[in-house]
């Protein structure tokens, strides 16, 4: 592959790696907690009985839409009635009053009914006020959307839509984990390796975003996953799809003189077209694909719920480096784009030495710490290789002070088995 030749190789080193980056705004949440009003069985009516106590307001004596389960408990419905002509007694004992026990029967299953209303709001069992069945309550995690939506761009009421549809595309659009052992005759995992460091170089040199970048390396991959190439053709792949993803994802893309020139002019506009056309056959014009930085965006918000400000840009800036890293190592594509999102913010919190997993994390990803745990040990073996590695452009590009020079943050020497056991 035409990787060193003398333009090639100028935009390498004639230009700084200016790194920008926009924040997308497609995640977003729906998910509201509505508070379920309380209705008790009785009121006090403010009016004293006979024995000087508070009268409490019978409940389903009246029509029957209004009746309880506990109406006539004191079957005081049936009471004898006094007959005719004969004089009431002021004694307490008499037959047709309710007996002493029972004066405050009322009160009591009103009471019962509150606390049996509040346990199963609360789904805990009877006995959930003791210490061991407050371990075991399910952990809390946090709203990470505007409760009151106030950006538009949050489309907070299909946040929910939104990420399963992604959950589901992302499996759907899934190159193969083993094309190269399948398919591919003349290329290797190195020759891919090689091209990938370069289309980094490349989207670094035009200050592409890197949604571009992360869906030009889908496009190779589904590519090369149903179509057999020449190892002469690898680098043509890669600048095909570098300028499809631009024009999908870029406001001014590039023009197709310029990818001709990073190309050292070893293919013709002719050749790159007709590459193009041949990707979006293979592809079926589906270009719409979950990447792990679209995940990511999404997981780093409920990570920032549990973190001080001054993190959050280091996270941010750091479980990057290390989706880049991944997105040049073939061994990557055998987890989902959202397990590799999901591990990178995992691996970024022990490397700053904060809680590696949340219930909030838990909760949005999908994902417990053992889900992510071969993901995540292929990561930090990439983060611990970085400064020995063959392919320097992503570790040089973070290295920049713009991106607060996380490829030079030293890699923990090892990943312990309890952080993901953590929850």
């Amino acid at each position: 592959m035409p990787r060193q030749g003398p333009v090639t190789r100028s935009v390498a080193a004639g230009h700084s790696n200016a790194f920008g980056d926009r924040g997308r705004q497609a995640d977003c949440y729906a998910e509201a907690a509505f508070p379920r009003g309380k209705q008790g069985l009785g009121a006090a009516t403010g009016k004293r009985g006979s024995d000087g106590d508070p009268k409490v307001a019978e409940v389903g004596t009246g029509s029957k839409k209004n009746r309880f389960a506990f109406v006539d408990i004191t079957n005081k419905g049936r009471a004898p009635q006094r007959q005719a002509g004969l004089k009431e007694s002021g004694s307490r004992n008499e037959q047709n009053l309710i007996p002493a026990r029972h004066q405050n029967l009322q009160q009591d299953i009103q009471a019962d009914l509150w606390s049996r209303q509040a346990q199963a709001e609360l789904n805990l069992s009877p006995d959930a006020s003791s210490p061991a069945s407050l371990q075991n309550a399910e952990p809390i995690w946090k709203d990470i959307d505007d409760p009151n939506c106030s950006n538009l761009m949050d489309c907070c009421d299909y946040v929910d839509s939104i990420m399963q549809t992604l959950f589901i595309s992302e499996r759907q659009k899934r190159p193969s984990t083993a094309y190269m052992e399948t398919l591919q005759r003349d290329i290797q995992p190195n020759m891919r390796a090689i091209l990938m460091d370069w289309v980094v170089e490349v989207a670094a040199e035009y200050k592409l975003v890197s949604d571009t970048l992360f869906l030009a390396a889908s496009f190779v991959d589904r590519y090369l996953s149903c179509r057999a190439i020449d190892r002469t053709q690898l680098q043509l792949v890669g600048v095909a799809a570098l300028f499809l993803a631009a024009k999908y994802e870029e406001i001014y893309p590039p023009q197709l003189n310029d990818f001709v020139f990073v190309a050292a002019s070893t293919y013709t506009r002719e050749q790159i077209l007709e590459m193009e056309s041949s990707m979006l056959d293979a592809l079926g014009f589906q270009l719409t694909a979950p990447t792990p930085k679209l995940f990511f965006r999404r997981f780093l918000r409920a990570a920032a719920a549990d973190l001080p400000r001054s993190q959050i840009a280091h996270l941010s800036a750091l479980g990057s480096y290390f989706l880049e890293l991944a997105m040049i190592e073939y061994a990557s594509l055998s987890f989902l784009p959202s397990q590799q999102a999901a591990a990178a913010v995992l691996l970024a919190l022990y490397t700053l030495q904060r809680q590696p997993w949340t219930p909030t994390l838990a909760h949005y990803t999908g994902y417990m710490p053992a889900d992510l745990k071969p993901c995540a040990r292929l990561l930090h073996s990439l983060f611990l290789m970085a400064p020995m590695s063959h392919w320097p452009a992503v570790r040089e590009k973070y290295a920049q002070q713009s991106l607060l020079g996380v490829s030079t943050i030293p890699a923990p020497h090892i990943l312990p088995d309890t952080v993901f056991y953590c929850l």
